[in-house]
């Protein structure tokens, strides 16, 4: 029997790894061959089983005239016809086919598929005006550049080939900064490490602040006024701005008072770096003073001096946060016609008090609000101050508070401090005043939307379930 070449094109059809296997047994008939030998002839690695074999052998003799041919076997229908061609050769072949309008020539074998090209083959359906050139399928998208009808969503999530708000960060700004990868929607900052430098996430609106809205203090830093860098605290306080309302004090070195009076712009921002640690002097009015109508936010700051550590009046909107107010003469915090939202702070072995209200105290003392003003009092830790630990003009809700071993007595008009427990256990805190395993004020209160989302420490809460009484969220 003479046998002569078999093309190259038919060896890669049977053969291909887009050929005849058991991952795609209807091969053959999708690609809309005329010969109809079965397509389970393969072996289920891709070679060449003896059916198929045959069935290439026959075609051959056939067409030579041979004497002999093998006989198909039963499964092989019908003959290979003298020529045979491969599926397409252009998209002209695929015009009307079930495979699709576009000859795709990348493979082995010219295959019909539903597009090659976003131009030719895809419509101006927003979902479908791509071509993904590797799955041959018409899509939304496989680049920014076809996301421009939806002005919200202008990236290409190239993966599920969707347009969406962002990938990375790169397409958020202002007070979304942040891409949350899982939803690929921006949204506003929640932690300092999410921001580039000066790295700061700004507690106010959620953006990431630049060092042109920063004003910089560090007592042992260099003091340059024309960068905003200032070693005094009385000058970095008069360089804040409308421009720049954020203070960065940074250092373990002590700064003098900081006063935010009349003058000073609304909102402003607070924020204690590596370590950061206000010591006024007994002169001043307070470690920390905000006056006046304004908003003024406060975090991760030490304040230990020689007058009241946190003072608020005259109609001041105070947030306080993170904060370790310890070891103050005249009191720890003072609120006199402020609103205030305390959270997260640590405020211990402070001296007496003034007496305001005719109410001895030394820890926390909350006056009177302003009008339509409010007052939050959440999850700080109250202890050992040298008088009473918190006394309340009006009754607060401070039942989320580890408040104990105050000289004189827990609180005064607050309501009841049970959170640890009933009778007010030992809240077993260790030298910093944080939680141990054994102390009886963990995991006692429900979270809500209002709940804090993290501690002192700036870890998430809850951490088990519930969050825990106090500052600190305790973690093994």
């Amino acid at each position: 029997m003479r046998t002569r070449p078999v093309a190259p094109w038919l060896i890669g059809l049977v053969a291909g790894v887009l050929g005849c296997t058991e991952k795609n047994p209807n091969y053959c008939a999708e690609a809309g061959l005329s010969y109809k030998f079965r397509c389970s002839a393969l072996n289920p690695d891709g070679s060449m089983a003896q059916d198929a074999d045959a069935a290439i052998d026959h075609h051959d003799a056939d067409e030579a005239g041979g004497d002999t041919a093998r006989d198909l076997p039963p499964e092989v229908v019908g003959d290979i016809p003298p020529e045979v061609k491969p599926p397409c050769a252009s998209d002209t072949d695929c015009a009307g086919q079930p495979g699709g309008p576009a000859c795709d020539k990348s493979g082995p074998v010219p295959l019909c598929v539903p597009c090659t090209d976003s131009a030719k083959h895809c419509t101006t359906d927003s979902k479908k005006r791509a071509c993904d050139t590797i799955a041959h399928q018409c899509v939304e998208c496989v680049r920014n550049e076809e996301c421009t009808i939806d002005p919200g969503k202008a990236a290409c999530d190239t993966v599920a080939h969707q347009c969406v708000e962002c990938v990375d960060d790169g397409r958020c700004s202002g007070t979304k900064p942040i891409c949350e990868l899982s939803l690929k929607t921006c949204r506003s900052c929640r932690a300092d490490g999410e921001c580039k430098d000066p790295g700061v996430c700004v507690d106010y609106d959620g953006h990431c602040a630049t060092s042109d809205q920063v004003v910089f203090l560090d007592k042992n830093g260099v003091c340059d006024a024309t960068q905003f860098r200032f070693c005094a605290a009385a000058m970095a306080v008069a360089a804040v701005s409308a421009q720049r309302p954020i203070l960065i004090i940074n250092g373990a070195a002590a700064v003098g008072s900081i006063d935010i009076s009349a003058a000073a712009p609304d909102p402003i921002l607070i924020v204690g770096k590596n370590g950061a640690w206000i010591g006024a002097g007994s002169g001043d009015n307070a470690g920390i003073r905000a006056a006046g109508v304004r908003k003024l936010w406060v975090r991760d700051l030490k304040v230990s001096g020689g007058t009241v550590g946190v003072l608020a009046e005259q109609g001041a909107d105070l947030h306080l946060t993170r904060c370790t107010i310890t070891g103050n003469a005249v009191g720890g915090i003072l609120t006199n016609g402020a609103s205030f939202d305390i959270t997260n702070t640590i405020v211990a072995i402070n001296d007496q008090g003034d007496q305001a209200g005719g109410v001895v105290w030394a820890g926390v003392r909350l006056g009177d609000l302003p009008a339509n003003g409010k007052g939050r009092f959440e999850n700080n830790t109250v202890v050992d101050n040298k008088q009473i630990g918190i006394s309340c003009k009006t009754p607060y809700d401070i039942t989320t508070n580890i408040v104990h071993g105050n000289v004189g007595g827990e609180s005064v008009n607050c309501g009841v401090a049970s959170c640890c427990g009933t009778g007010n256990p030992n809240p077993m805190l260790d030298g910093a005043y944080r939680l141990t395993s054994g102390s009886p004020c963990l995991d006692k209160i429900d979270s809500t939307p209002a709940s804090v989302t993290v501690d002192i420490q700036g870890q998430p809460r809850p951490y088990n379930g519930k969050l825990d009484c106090g500052a600190d969220e305790y973690r093994p």
